[in-house]
């Protein structure tokens, strides 16, 4: 394990290690406007993932205070058909007493979380770092430099029994888990479009990030997946979508909204 990194204010930067886990679970009840998370949580969101566990990087003051945190998730992207290991940024989580100065300061403790994450990930072979942040922090990357940036807009589509009609005999239904066939849509779904950048989305990986979501596969006549649609089950979001070809995807999703009509209107959740 690499030695922590000098810092000013009296913190030092480094990799977590499992003695952390009460400080980062106070870090988050405390600080992050989140709430609380469960050991079992943590281990679930952090540990036991399909590319692997994440590297957190820890901020600690000199009594060994865990004082902020920021995580680095595994991924594998898909660039041009190779597959590129890849890390996450998530957001950091630092004390309030600490955020005194601007995040764009070079001793901001986010700063620093971030710079010795992306050093340490480096030496760890990933090839790629991403981030989806809230729109807030776009500022802050474009600083730190080094960043391709999309800022894509948003559409807002209510559910309409008319969807239906644009679904091209295609009729979703709430999935009943990720198997092979998943594996299958990624597959055909990646030659097709092409992807040129995109997250790789075997079932393993679907069942990890979008399992708790409520997701919809719609099917044509014969029973095959022709493609699924996850939404956010608090805020409706669209979280993710899939097809088999550029021509099914707005069947796809016209499918699901027509399920999701449906629902609604027979009183389901």
């Amino acid at each position: 394990m690499s030695a922590p990194a000098a810092a000013a204010e009296g913190l030092a930067y480094r990799p977590f290690r499992d003695g952390d886990l009460p400080g980062v679970l106070r870090l988050w009840e405390e600080e992050s406007g989140w709430g609380a998370i469960t050991p079992e949580k943590w281990r679930r969101w952090y540990v036991d993932r399909p590319d692997g566990p994440c590297l957190v990087m820890v901020a600690e003051d000199g009594g060994g205070r865990v004082a902020g945190q920021l995580v680095f998730a595994p991924a594998v992207v898909r660039v041009d058909g190779e597959p590129v290991p890849a890390v996450r940024v998530g957001a950091p989580i630092v004390e309030r007493a600490r955020r005194r100065r601007s995040v764009r300061h070079p001793e901001h403790p986010a700063t620093r979380l971030y710079r010795e994450g992306a050093r340490a990930a480096a030496a760890a072979g990933f090839r790629l770092l991403y981030a989806v942040p809230e729109h807030g922090w776009l500022p802050f990357f474009r600083w730190l430099g080094g960043f391709a940036q999309a800022d894509p807009g948003c559409l807002a589509v209510a559910p309409s029994p008319a969807a239906a009609g644009r679904a091209r005999g295609l009729r979703a239904a709430p999935s009943a888990g990720f198997g092979a066939e998943h594996d299958v849509l990624w597959e055909q779904a990646a030659s097709s479009f092409p992807v040129r950048c995109g997250l790789e989305r075997g079932a393993d990986r679907l069942r990890h990030r979008i399992g708790g979501h409520r997701v919809l596969e719609a099917r044509d006549a014969g029973g095959a997946l022709a493609g699924y649609v996850a939404v956010d089950r608090r805020t409706g979001l669209l979280v993710d979508v899939l097809a088999r070809g550029p021509d099914e995807l707005a069947p796809v999703l016209a499918a699901a909204l027509a399920a999701l009509a449906e629902a609604r209107g027979g009183g389901a959740a």
